[in-house]
């Protein structure tokens, strides 16, 4: 994570350079709505990998997961200034605040029909440099997502619960209650003053990182009760659509 934002701030800095220094003041109200492609990565304790062998790979069968979907919203500020050049390009610097919805959802190996899932409000804290030519952006984000309240869904061929998380049950069930994130934003803004415009595009995002604590994991302990889990992180790819209104320069 910190080579990224050290890459981040390393291209902020010689493209910034290349353009003149004249644009403006930037500010973006922006509504991501998408969906979520869950990921569930893990290793198995050197222990869990000789039962894994003994048993003929039921171990993995009833540890692993396939992914799930699920949906994601949001509505955040971009604040910055955009530096402008003279053929009708420019760089934007932003910084971003706001707010998350998220899902985090997986589907059991034995069964269709057994799943997971976790959904997660957070408070969004990142940067997200832009490349401006003409009337189009692409910007690479990048921050962290804070959880305060949260939601897990479980069900199975006999039961289904909902379990709500405040933020004290999220940070006993997580070994870290924070997610990084990256994010890919395509926008097309369409002016209708000198300064204002509206904004449609489309995002491509992954969250990552969140580590659940074992102990917590039922699959993680075995019969003889020994820890059988090395390591869990929950991940997710998101896809999706993206409106906002903006006020700043346009590049023409």
């Amino acid at each position: 994570m910190r080579k990224i934002i050290i890459s981040i701030f390393t291209f902020v800095f010689i493209t910034s350079a290349s353009f003149a220094i004249d644009g403006g003041f930037e500010f973006i109200l922006n509504v991501p709505i998408g969906m979520s492609i869950g990921i569930y990565d893990y290793d198995l304790t050197h222990y869990g990998e000789n039962q894994d062998i003994v048993q003929g790979g039921a171990i993995r069968n009833s540890v692993g997961r396939n992914s799930g979907i699920g949906f994601d919203v949001g509505a955040s500020i971009q604040l910055g200034y955009m530096f402008k050049s003279a053929d009708n390009m420019g760089f934007s610097m932003l910084g971003e605040i706001g707010y998350s919805h998220d899902t985090f959802s997986f589907i059991s190996k034995i069964s269709k029909n057994i799943y997971e899932t976790y959904t997660f409000d957070s408070l969004q804290i990142g940067i997200i440099p832009k490349f401006n030519i003409k009337n189009f952006a692409i910007g690479l984000g990048v921050g962290v997502k804070i959880p305060f309240i949260g939601n897990k869904h479980t069900k199975t061929s006999l039961i289904e619960t909902d379990t709500k998380l405040t933020f004290d049950d999220i940070k006993r069930t997580f070994k870290v209650a924070a997610m990084p994130y990256l994010k890919l934003a395509f926008d097309y803004s369409i002016f209708f003053t000198e300064r204002t415009a509206f904004n449609i595009g489309l995002y491509l995002g992954c969250d990552f990182g969140l580590k659940p604590n074992l102990y917590g994991i039922d699959e993680s302990i075995d019969s003889n009760n020994r820890l059988i889990i090395d390591d869990i992180i929950y991940s997710s790819f998101d896809i999706g659509l993206q409106l906002g209104f903006k006020f700043g320069p346009n590049t023409k």
